[in-house]
């Protein structure tokens, strides 16, 4: 916000002022404090609180029998097996078994693999810009597999439709 506020005032001060000198000062001198502070906003090691009480991942993570934060009819699709594409394993586990071997928690069972986890899985945290890349990323992986279970509800409710009519 700041840099957007100095690189404003340089190019409305700029022109204001009369004497080529200072207005060339005045000009350049803002555009490059602009810029730094622009540049440490993108490069900076930012962090912040995000609070997360109802959170999605932990029951996905822990494989709780039953969840607290998913309607039951939800969890049930999750965790039954029968409605994975294989039917050996629910797609909570499988979502975990991604989570775990494809990037999002590389090597889960390291010092920093847990304190990942339990950041992500917990109720809150500080949070560094990568790890909420992370967060972000595993909740959209947990978010398409609901999609895929609503389409597959859908398409369960258009084939009763034409067999009640």
């Amino acid at each position: 916000m700041l840099s957007i506020s100095i690189g404003a005032a340089s190019g409305i001060g700029t022109p204001v002022v009369d004497n080529k000198a200072t207005q060339y000062t005045f000009g350049i001198g803002g555009g490059l404090l602009a810029a730094g502070l622009g540049l440490l906003t993108l490069t900076g090691g930012h962090s912040t609180e995000l609070t997360h009480p109802r959170n999605l991942l932990a029951d996905v993570w822990s494989e709780k029998p039953a969840s607290d934060v998913f309607p039951p009819s939800v969890w049930y699709l999750l965790t039954e097996p029968a409605f994975s594409n294989g039917g050996q394993t629910s797609l909570a586990h499988n979502a975990r078994r991604r989570w775990e071997h494809y990037g999002q928690l590389a090597q889960p069972n390291s010092p920093k693999g847990k304190q990942l986890a339990a950041l992500l899985f917990g109720t809150d945290g500080q949070y560094s810009t990568d790890q909420l890349t992370v967060r972000a990323n595993v909740l959209n992986e947990l978010q398409s597999a609901v999609r895929l279970l609503n389409q597959e509800l859908q398409g369960l409710l258009l084939a009763l439709n034409k067999v009640v009519r």
